[in-house]
C-alpha cells in the first residue's frame, strides 16, 4: 500500500488573494468616486428675480398652494373651453377668448389659497381678484412677507411675482412688473443625492 502525505489547507492562500481584492477594489473606488459625483450649474438669476429657496417658509407655503391651484385652474380652464367648444360652431370658436375661472368658483371649489380658513389668516389674509385673463392678484389685508401677490396662469408654467409696496400696476407686462419693483420667483429644483 501506497501512503501519500496530504498538507492540510489552511486558508492562508485565500486570505491574501481576499486582501488583495479588497485593496483593489477600495483603489477602484477612490478614483472612480470623483467621476460619479452630480455637477450642478447655478444658472444666475437676473436682478428682477428671487429665488424660492431665499423666501421664508410661510411664503414657501404660498408658493406650494400657488403652484397646486394653478393645475386646478388649468384643468377647470380647460373643461370650460371644452365645453364652448362643443356648444359653438366653427365660426364662433374664433372668436371666443379662453374663459377662466373667478375668485368665486375657486372658493367654492375650496381650492386654496382663495378660500378663507385657518390658513388665510396665517398667510396675511389674501384678497384675490381676478382679471378674467388668467391673471389672479391679490393684496395682503394683514402684516405678512410681501404686500402683492400675482399669479400668471397664461403660460404653461405658472409666474408668481410679489411686490411689497402698494403701487398700482398698468398692465400685467414683464416690462411693466420689472418697472414697478415687482419680483418674480423662480422655482429653484434642488437636487438631492440619497445614498
Amino acid at each position: 500500500m501506497k501512503v501519500q502525505l496530504v498538507k492540510p489547507d489552511n486558508g492562508s492562500q485565500e486570505g491574501k488573494f481576499l486582501l488583495v481584492g479588497v485593496v483593489v477594489l477600495f483603489l477602484f473606488g477612490f478614483f472612480a468616486l470623483p467621476f460619479n459625483q452630480v455637477h450642478t450649474e447655478r444658472s444666475e438669476l437676473a436682478s428682477h428675480q428671487v429665488g424660492s429657496n431665499e423666501v421664508s417658509s410661510k411664503m414657501l407655503n404660498l408658493l406650494a398652494q400657488l403652484q397646486l391651484a394653478h393645475q386646478e385652474i388649468h384643468d377647470i380652464q380647460l373643461d370650460y373651453n371644452n365645453e364652448d367648444d362643443k356648444n359653438s360652431n366653427e365660426d364662433d370658436k374664433n372668436a371666443t377668448a379662453q374663459k377662466w375661472p373667478s375668485i368665486t368658483e375657486l372658493e367654492t371649489l375650496y381650492l386654496a389659497p382663495f378660500i378663507k380658513d385657518k390658513n388665510w389668516e396665517n398667510l396675511g389674509q389674501l384678497t384675490w381678484t381676478d382679471s378674467q385673463n388668467g391673471v389672479y392678484s391679490a393684496v395682503a389685508q394683514q402684516d405678512f412677507d410681501v404686500k402683492k401677490i400675482l399669479l400668471d396662469l397664461r403660460n404653461d408654467d405658472a409666474e408668481v411675482w410679489i411686490n411689497a409696496t402698494n403701487t398700482p400696476l398698468e398692465s400685467y407686462s414683464t416690462p411693466s412688473l420689472i418697472g414697478n419693483d415687482w419680483k418674480q420667483i423662480v422655482f429653484v429644483k434642488i437636487d438631492r443625492q440619497s445614498h
